[in-house]
């Protein structure tokens, strides 16, 4: 099965154009901008943030089934959502973007696989759907990209979609830091 026969299942519509957009190397739009505004070189194409978070991303990175962020990350694009606060027009939106310097993903990308791994089912009542999702990239290495959901709320699990683990609240902050 090619790429874009899973991104055709895995997303629809304009959903599918912009992610195939990315595989034809389309930078960030305003997420590129901000990356030159902030003085980062953004030589290597990002892919845009997700219209929102509520999909289950799952990494076809080499190496995903076993570590959350595979070695060799060059990049990431993080992007904050708002979770359900505040109601109403801006509850589960897009609120901040950015892109990372290669520093920044490395540290990032081991530091969220040295998180503690969870198992089983959890229960996580305090969750209000805010998150942040780090898009890591692995440049002219041929891999595809590792999409991370990192919940800043309830258990604060972050996944790839094969490997979970629990977030704490140090590196949350930290996370929270890079998207402000």
């Amino acid at each position: 099965m090619d790429a874009a026969h899973i991104l055709r299942q895995r997303f629809s519509g304009a959903a599918a154009v912009a992610v195939l957009a990315l595989g034809a190397g389309a930078l960030a739009g305003a997420g590129a901008s901000q990356a030159k505004s902030r003085g980062h070189a953004a030589s290597t194409p990002h892919p845009r943030c997700p219209g929102g978070d509520r999909a289950e991303l799952r990494s076809t990175a080499a190496g995903a089934r076993t570590s959350l962020v595979p070695a060799g990350v060059r990049r990431a694009l993080m992007c904050r959502y708002s979770g359900l606060n505040p109601a109403g027009p801006s509850a589960l939106r897009l609120i901040a973007h950015r892109v990372s310097t290669t520093a920044q993903a490395r540290t990032l990308a081991a530091e969220l696989d040295a998180l503690k791994p969870v198992h089983g089912v959890q229960a996580c009542p305090n969750d209000d759907g805010a998150a942040i999702i780090a898009i890591f990239r692995y440049g002219s290495a041929r891999k595809a990209d590792d999409p991370v959901t990192i919940h800043l709320g309830g258990c604060s699990l972050t996944t790839n979609g094969h490997v979970n683990r629990e977030a704490g609240a140090t590196i949350i902050r930290q996370i929270e830091a890079m998207t402000t």
